[in-house]
């Protein structure tokens, strides 16, 4: 089988013997063999009465190899959670052969020093996460994982430590190494580190190790093996895994949250400053609601996994439609508002005076974009600088006059009032405007419009005309 994307909820379970991969598959129902594209087979089923798929993998014995197996898992199968069950030796006398160790912490004992003084230890200790362990602990409580073994089996938490060698006597140098270093272990084995280890490096996909005894790790595990003992203690771990998976599967916990839903919402945050900044408030508002809307269909159709493949595939594609249609609204208004009129100057009662030499008086010119006096068309900056530019407006004589470089200048027709549209019509070529107007026709409310140096276009209203001065309204509006 080759179709993950139909799975609802995915929990790997890794084992490393073809005794305990037996004892979990016999819990499964509906099962499909799948093969990743380097060869690596998954047995993918499900439990009776559970939505929880287990893909059941075999990594083989060592912690490296469990390893690199368990992070090709997580990169596979992106499960809610991964569990390692197998068998152990036990290291405290009180724990019986069948009964079952969760360990609520991993060392790796291998790591030290070994010089004339003796070893030196450099321990390497992974933590189980916290939802695991309280949901172990509810499943625990409710007792019905073992109700049907006989004698049934103790339930153990602590501290299992993992290394590279089957331990089988209490004298070995390394069994004393423990007993120094590593007193509060419960349990021996050989593949929980480089699980623990893979687990740390995807923060997101918790995992947990469930052992059985098999042996006492104390000289006779020949003869327990061949008691039976470990397909035993891999049936009792296979037990109490499957119990767990049943209860990861109804309390849904918090640990099946995904690291890139809460990216997910972070972008939404950071496209609504950025639009915010860059576009305003509105627009702002559009492109959050448009990431809100495709992290939202998300987050209910692939996190959750309630959906089928084909049915969350389509949710998820309406939402990225809603998304991009939002944010291609958002934007489209965003040109339309920039491409709107934007009043940069406006002023009233702004008088001008009549002179006959156009470079002598300063009063009788003005920059529109600025408000200020401006300098004559050809006039040199000579002096101080000055808020005005070139002049826009020039009273020369008996003419309200544009300069050369600039010949735009169109009085309206009586009662006509202008407007940011009606002077573009009248201004741009092929255009009847002039560079200058008689004063004399200026009379009290008339309307001119003006196309200034600046390129921006300028509406202005004879508020006031005695043939010696000329007071105006004006309002400069740029694209």
């Amino acid at each position: 089988m080759n179709d993950i994307d139909t799975f609802d909820r995915t929990l790997v379970v890794l084992t490393a013997l073809d005794v305990e991969y037996a004892a979990v598959r016999a819990y499964l129902t509906g099962v499909r063999e799948y093969t990743t594209e380097n060869a690596t087979r998954y047995d993918v089923g499900t439990l009776p009465g559970s939505r929880t798929r287990i893909a059941l993998g075999l990594t083989g014995k060592g912690n490296l190899v469990a390893a690199a197996l368990t992070e090709h898992s997580i990169r596979v199968f992106r499960p809610v959670a991964v569990l390692f069950v197998g068998v152990a030796g036990g290291l405290r006398d009180d724990i019986r052969l069948g009964d079952v160790v969760v360990a609520e912490r991993v060392y790796a004992y291998h790591g030290g020093r070994e010089d004339p003084s003796g070893f030196g230890a450099y321990p390497r200790m992974w933590e189980a996460p916290h939802a695991l362990i309280q949901s172990a602990h509810s499943v625990d409580r409710a007792g019905a994982w073992a109700s049907s073994i006989n004698p049934r089996p103790s339930l153990y938490f602590g501290s299992v430590a993992a290394g590279e060698v089957v331990l089988n006597s209490p004298d070995a140098p390394l069994a004393r190494q423990l007993q120094q270093y590593y007193a509060d272990s419960l349990a021996i084995e050989m593949e929980s580190g480089g699980v623990a280890s893979a687990g740390h490096l995807n923060p997101a996909t918790p995992v947990l190790t469930v052992r059985g005894i098999s042996d006492s790790a104390g000289g006779e595990k020949d003869l327990t093996d061949a008691q039976g003992w470990q397909p035993r203690a891999a049936a009792h771990a296979a037990a109490f895994a499957m119990a767990l998976v049943t209860e990861l599967g109804r309390s849904r916990p918090a640990m099946a949250r995904r690291p890139w839903v809460l990216s997910g919402v972070a972008a939404v945050g950071l496209v609504g400053v950025v639009s915010g900044v860059l576009a305003g408030v509105f627009v702002g508002a559009l492109a959050a609601l448009a990431g809100v809307s495709f992290w939202g269909a998300a987050l209910v159709g692939v996190t959750t996994r309630r959906w089928h493949g084909r049915r969350r595939a389509a949710g998820v594609a309406a939402a990225t439609m809603v998304g991009i249609a939002a944010i291609v609204m958002a934007f489209t208004i965003n040109h339309e508002e920039r491409n709107a009129p934007r009043t940069i100057q406006a002023k009233s009662a702004y008088q001008l005076s009549a002179s006959s030499d156009p470079l002598s008086n300063y009063g009788d010119k003005v920059d529109l974009d600025t408000g200020c006096p401006g300098w004559g068309p050809m006039h040199p900056r000579i002096g101080p600088p000055r808020c005005g530019e070139l002049a826009d407006l020039i009273i020369e004589s008996v003419y309200l006059h544009a300069p050369d470089y600039q010949p735009r200048l169109i009085a309206l027709p009586n009662g006509q009032q202008a407007s940011y549209d009606r002077c573009q019509d009248r201004l741009v070529p092929p255009t009847d405007a002039t560079g200058s107007v008689e004063l004399a026709a200026l009379t009290e409310g008339a309307w001119l419009c003006v196309s200034t140096d600046q390129g921006n276009i300028a509406a202005i209203r004879v508020v006031g005309n005695d043939t010696a001065s000329l007071v105006v309204d004006f309002e400069v509006w740029k694209l």
